[in-house]
């Protein structure tokens, strides 16, 4: 799978009139019987009747124009760091227009139709594992094609007049039976995804050609560029009988870890079929994937050392990161209310506290690296496999389902967060100048548009399969009992009079009890750990109204829930259950020491409406 030429002969592609593409995309071709001719014929018959429709053809023609000049270009450049021995081989059209691994996306239609056909051959049996289907209609059919032009996958055999850009990964092992493993695609897949199938969109050519399309870093591996490309937005994972049988597990094999071990890196959702036991995932005999094997020694070495220097982004680090933001914008809002008691002064204080807490979290990792051996003498030597094991059973029990945002997304949440709190803003000032509710209302006010805004950025950025809301409604239970929840806290909220709180009030606070006890309710833990979390959110958002009203309960309610929430998670070892509470714990402590000590600056820790 070499470059003949070196890189002159990569600048030179051969006209596209030349050569006609070969495509899976009809039955006649699969048998090897051309209907080119007859195409253009009944393409040439087409006549267009609206000229709105011929406008918006040309548009479309002009997009995919450019967007093949795109993956041309990055596939020129892709084959000739091949060429030097810097990264993976791309495949190759018969065109000679090198296509990248992120292009080798086959389609939930295509794949149902390879399947039926490879179903309708004589050669196929019910009992073929995909090491068998791969022998008899993928590697055969790859160097057929080969033999005549391109170096092609079926992914991309099927696509090769348009590339498909894969948006989601399927992770399986290759001793599955293939009926099952297609019933499982077509279970799982949605219609409008286009997934990256190792079996079907890698050139199954020899083993130097195979190895080639590898490269040597596993990091710039085709896995590993499909999973951090943007566009990819969930993992699926298929565990299978034939390993549980033995005692292996799905990931007694390398490469099915450092699939999951790279998702979890770049926060896609992940999701399992329904074998995800424990003898599913991890077999009989060793349970856990610091004993899994490669076939490959080199590629096992490659996978190992890159998951033994660079642990997991757990989702206990998430977590952390979460609540440590959540305690610098209580400490903001507290200095904000002491410098300037007015929902500007709120506001700014509490943006201001969500900065410095960003920094901070961004310079964690720095600070991890420089005081690594400090660490290691606290919480112990860091055992990278442990962590994959807890992320692998979190993620089977559902822990990862949803998509996890990155920092780099991070200016459209302060975005959303923005729009939402100067919508929030100027309807609490719209309604303040009518009835004069006071500052404390118009800061209220944006303090829940801001986080209707962060809940916007959710459903926007983490719904990746697009129906979270349909699974939400679906939920009537849970949303009427948080509905029900909120409607108490309102009338409880509107019974103590002795804080004089107008009636609006009473309503936001049910609103963020609601909101909190929803989310709580839609996270897949037991019974006791969502009473734990409930429990928890009433009391530290009770310590937040005693604080300063409505603006801290909003933030602390929600960080109540969260704190009980990550400290169960069962990523933790040892002690450092007990540290991490005791440090949470020790942050909010720091918070209210900080009103207390400012409360001589602004009078009283929490102002009081005059009717």
């Amino acid at each position: 799978f070499e470059v003949a030429a070196g890189e002159a002969f990569l600048d030179v592609e051969a006209p596209e009139a030349t050569v006609r593409p070969l495509s899976l995309s009809s039955k006649s071709e699969w048998d090897e019987e051309s209907t080119h001719a007859s195409e253009e014929l009944g393409n040439e018959s087409e006549v267009d009747e609206d000229e709105e429709d011929e406008s918006e053809e040309d548009d479309e023609d002009l997009e995919c124009v450019l967007r093949r000049r795109s993956i041309r270009e990055n596939g020129r450049k892709a084959a000739r760091q091949a060429a030097r021995g810097k990264g993976p081989m791309p495949q190759q059209l018969p065109d000679g227009t090198y296509v990248t691994a992120k292009y080798w996306g086959i389609t939930k239609p295509q794949v149902h139709d390879f399947f039926e056909r490879c179903r309708g051959d004589s050669r196929w049996a019910n009992t073929d594992s995909l090491f068998a289907l791969n022998e008899k209609f993928v590697a055969g059919k790859c160097r057929e094609l080969c033999t005549q032009a391109g170096r092609m996958g079926i992914a991309l055999q099927y696509n090769q007049e348009d590339p498909q850009e894969a948006n989601m990964l399927i992770s399986h092992a290759w001793a599955e039976n293939a009926s099952t493993f297609f019933g499982d695609v077509e279970e799982y897949m949605r219609n409008d995804e286009v997934a990256y199938i190792c079996i079907l969109a890698n050139y199954q050519g020899t083993p130097e050609e195979i190895d080639a399309q590898l490269g040597g870093d596993i990091h710039q591996a085709p896995f590993t560029e499909v999973i951090r490309n943007p566009v990819c937005r969930r993992l699926l994972v298929c565990p299978n009988e034939e390993l549980k049988r033995t005692g292996e597990g799905l990931y007694s094999r390398l490469w099915c870890d450092w699939e999951i071990y790279t998702a979890v890196n770049a926060g896609l959702a992940i999701d399992f079929t329904s074998r995800n036991s424990s003898a599913h995932l991890f077999g009989t005999r060793s349970r856990s994937s610091r004993f899994a094997k490669c076939h490959d020694p080199k590629d096992a070495m490659m996978i190992r050392e890159a998951i033994e220097n660079m642990p997991p982004k757990t989702l206990k680090r998430s977590m952390l990161k979460l609540l440590t933001l959540m305690l610098f914008c209580l400490c903001g809002l507290q200095v904000g209310i002491a410098v300037r008691d007015n929902p500007l002064g709120r506001i700014v204080g509490c943006f201001t506290g969500f900065l410095i807490g960003c920094v901070c979290v961004g310079l964690s990792r720095r600070v991890h690296k420089f005081g690594k051996r400090q660490l290691a003498s606290v919480f112990g030597d860091h055992d990278s496999y442990h962590d994959l094991d807890a992320v692998i059973r979190g993620a089977a029990s559902g822990l990862y389902s949803v998509r996890r945002p990155q920092v780099k997304e991070l200016p459209a949440l302060i975005s959303f967060a923005f729009i939402g709190g100067t919508a929030g803003l100027t309807c609490g000032g719209c309604l303040d100048s009518l009835h004069t509710f006071g500052p404390q209302y118009v800061a209220e006010c944006a303090t829940v548009g801001g986080a209707i805004g962060v809940v916007a950025f959710v459903f926007w950025s983490c719904d990746v399969t697009g129906d979270l809301v349909a699974r939400t409604l679906k939920r009537s239970t849970w949303l009427l009992l948080s509905a029900a929840f909120g409607c108490l806290a309102s009338w409880l909220a509107k019974s103590r009079t002795d804080h004089c709180l107008e009636r609006l009030d009473g309503l936001l606070l049910g609103l963020v009890f609601a909101c909190v006890v929803f989310v709580v309710l839609m996270q897949p833990v037991s019974f006791w750990i969502h009473t734990f979390m409930i429990s928890s959110s009433l009391f530290f958002g009770w310590v937040g109204w005693e604080v300063d009203g409505m603006l801290t309960l909003a933030i602390c309610a929600p960080f109540g829930a969260t704190f009980v929430f990550s400290a169960a998670l069962p990523e933790w070892r040892g002690f450092q259950r007990g540290v991490y509470i005791a440090f949470i714990l020790a942050g909010f402590t720091a918070v209210l020491v900080i009103n207390i000590s400012l409360s001589s600056v602004h009078g009283h820790c929490r102002p009081v409406k005059n009717h």
